[in-house]
């Protein structure tokens, strides 16, 4: 039942403010001292009556007594007259107890050290003269004694009657003292308790009434107020600084999040912008690569054609040996001839005419030679063109994986690779385009020694004709003509050897442009596998934009200014 009761009050203090709870403590003890004073008082008017009875009691049976002690004394006189009268009895036959009456009148109150000292002096003296025979002088005497013990047992009531009074008076001022305190105490307890009541409701009361407000606008998200200058108790003060640190705290943490909620929504802006630049660099790469390998294809193509003419020039150059061998076989056959020209002149006019057959033949082969060589010309020019044209596409190929990033790693070392490929290319070019300037400067000797030849051989065939011509001049003639067949023949044999290194190295550039094009398919492939990447870092891109902006409204309700 109790338990039940405390429960509802603790409900009912639950539902009513803080200012109201500690009125209600107020009202309470003012009604409690209300009541103590109500009993108070009724006590002290108890303890007036009872005073009163006790002042009457006392004063009444302390009057008996006395006028008892009066009669004692005045019997001793009696007593002591009477046996004066009849000779024949003495004092001590008195019907008076003088120690019991003296015992009494010691055992008075309020009786000073003066007044016991004259009592005992007049006791004495008053038992030494009942002590003796009774007689007139004895009873002058014990008359005297009595007056002065009756006159100390009349002080004796006197005083004692004062003292009651006097008492009774002290308890009844003290009793109303006792009122009038009793009631000052409970005015200025009300006051007081009132005071101090209101005084430490509004110390509680008003931070919590502040705090109240500042949760309120704490519910609608404001963060822009703080508690200042509250003056409180200590608990609900520590209260409000914990609420105030808390919301400076939260404070701290919306700018935060709003911050960051920017950052992230920049980025995933940024994200997504250079997701589709590199989205559109994949796609230009991609492009390339298919551009670089139509190139490389074609680059393939083309140095396979050129094999098969430097296979071509090779059999020419072979054959140019050949003739050649044929020519100085023949000259020195002619310088033999020569020697006996004096004696077969005939057979001197004939070999001067194949001679000059020859020689347009071997003249004839050599133009053909100058004209592959031209041809080789333009075909490295175009290889070497080529060769640029890979160098461009494996730098805008290196720009493009710089631009990946991590992505372009794999595609900047394809990109690498083909630029050395292509740098290959363009040094073996240029070694075939020296090897060729090298032949076409021996053809242009040699084809300058064939005109010589021709001119002396038609020279000769028109002094053989006319016989003016000397043998002796045919015949440097044709050792002339032999040295220079000679030159030829060393030349068309280095360039024998030349046309073997030009294979070489335009089988190496097929094998390089074989190697470009696959390089190529794999940056392609690379790059196809990039675009897909940067389709899902879009994607993502635009997830955590999405997630920012979330963020950014769910913060957006809390104001901070």
């Amino acid at each position: 039942m109790f338990s039940k009761f405390l429960q509802l009050f603790k409900v009912l203090l639950s539902k009513i403010n803080v200012f109201y709870q500690i009125l209600f403590i107020i009202i309470m003890i003012i009604f409690l001292m209300m009541i103590q004073r109500s009993v108070s008082s009724k006590a002290i008017n108890t303890i007036q009556q009872n005073m009163e009875k006790i002042y009457s009691s006392t004063s009444a049976t302390g009057k008996e007594d006395l006028s008892n002690i009066e009669i004692e004394v005045e019997r001793i006189r009696s007593y002591y007259l009477a046996a004066l009268a009849d000779e024949s009895s003495t004092a001590t036959q008195l019907k008076v107890d003088l120690n019991v009456l003296f015992n009494k009148i010691k055992f008075m109150k309020n009786i000073n050290e003066s007044t016991n000292q004259r009592l005992d002096k007049t006791i004495a003296s008053i038992k030494e003269t009942m002590s003796e025979p009774i007689s007139s002088e004895n009873f002058t005497v014990l008359n005297k004694d009595i007056d002065n013990l009756m006159s100390i047992v009349i002080f004796l009531r006197n005083m004692t009657s004062s003292d009651n009074y006097n008492l009774f008076l002290d308890s009844d001022k003290l009793a109303t003292k006792l009122k009038d305190t009793n009631s000052l105490i409970m005015i200025l307890g009300t006051v007081i308790a009132t005071l101090i009541g209101l005084i430490i409701a509004g110390f509680i009361s008003i931070p919590l009434k502040k705090m109240v407000n500042r949760v309120k606008l704490l519910e609608t998200g404001n963060l822009s107020t703080q508690i200042t200058n509250t003056i409180g108790s200590r608990e609900v003060t520590e209260a409000v600084k914990g609420l105030d640190k808390a919301i400076l705290s939260l404070r701290g943490l919306v700018n935060a999040i709003i911050e960051k909620a920017l950052i992230l929504e920049n980025a995933s802006t940024e994200l997504s912008l250079v997701s589709s630049d590199t989205g559109r660099s994949a796609v230009e790469v991609a492009k390339a690569a298919d551009e670089l390998a139509i190139a490389s294809s074609e680059q393939s193509k083309q140095v396979t054609e050129t094999v098969d003419i430097i296979q071509k020039l090779s059999e020419m150059v072979i054959q140019v040996t050949q003739d050649a061998q044929r020519i100085a076989n023949t000259s020195s056959q002619v310088a033999k001839s020569a020697e006996l020209g004096q004696r077969v002149t005939s057979d001197v006019a004939q070999e001067i005419n194949a001679l000059y057959n020859s020689t347009q033949e071997a003249a004839e082969v050599i133009n053909t030679l100058i004209k592959t060589s031209e041809e080789i010309s333009g075909i490295t020019s175009i290889i070497e063109g080529i060769a640029e044209q890979t160098s461009l596409l494996a730098l805008n190929a290196s720009i493009e994986a710089a631009r990946a990033g991590e992505h372009g790693k794999g595609f900047a070392i394809v990109a690498k690779e083909t630029a050395k490929l292509a740098e290959q290319s363009k040094q073996s070019t240029r070694s075939i385009s020296d090897l060729v300037f090298e032949m076409q400067l021996r053809s242009d000797q040699a084809a300058e020694a064939m005109e010589h030849g021709i001119i002396r051989a038609e020279a000769g065939k028109n002094l053989a004709s006319k016989a003016t011509i000397t043998f002796e001049e045919i015949f440097k003639t044709i050792l002339n003509t032999i040295d220079q067949i000679n030159l030829i023949v060393k030349s068309t044999q280095q360039m024998a050897i030349n046309n073997e290194k030009t294979t070489d190295a335009i089988s190496t550039i097929a094998a390089i442009s074989e190697q470009n094009l696959a390089s190529t398919q794999e940056v392609s492939a690379v790059a196809e596998e990039q675009n897909a990447s940067v389709v899902q870092v879009t994607a993502l891109a635009e997830n955590i934009k999405l997630i920012a902006g979330s963020l950014k409204e769910a913060v957006e309700v809390f104001k901070l200014e």
